[in-house]
């Protein structure tokens, strides 16, 4: 009878024993976890900032693409008007050498 109850209750206690190791080591596992899970989320929290300042910088270097887009067409405009302007001044330029060649051609029988 005394070695039925012993034997159960180290039976019993063995139990107890595994139980507490296991609940130990199970909350162990969980603090582990926890601290994973916390370590995780502040690395997603960082990316997620990364990301919207990323995409903030993406919207500034498209407004300045435009811009730039904006003053490159407007310089090639001006780089137009200036070119017919050039041209237009050559034009005159070359009917006013013929015309004082006329006139030196015309003046120099009356001259001579």
């Amino acid at each position: 009878m005394v070695a039925t109850a012993w034997s159960s209750n180290s039976r019993t206690f063995m139990h107890f024993c595994f139980t507490v190791c296991m609940h130990t080591r199970t909350m162990k596992l969980l603090h582990a976890t926890q601290q994973w899970i916390g370590h995780t989320c502040v690395q997603a929290s960082q990316l997620e900032d990364l990301v919207e300042a990323g995409g903030q910088r993406v919207e500034q270097l498209e407004q300045a693409l435009a811009s730039s887009e904006a003053r490159l067409q407007q310089a090639q405009q001006e780089a137009r008007r200036t070119q017919q302007e050039a041209q237009q001044a050559q034009r005159a330029l070359q009917q006013a050498t013929q015309e004082a060649s006329v006139a030196i051609a015309v003046m120099l029988p009356v001259l001579g």
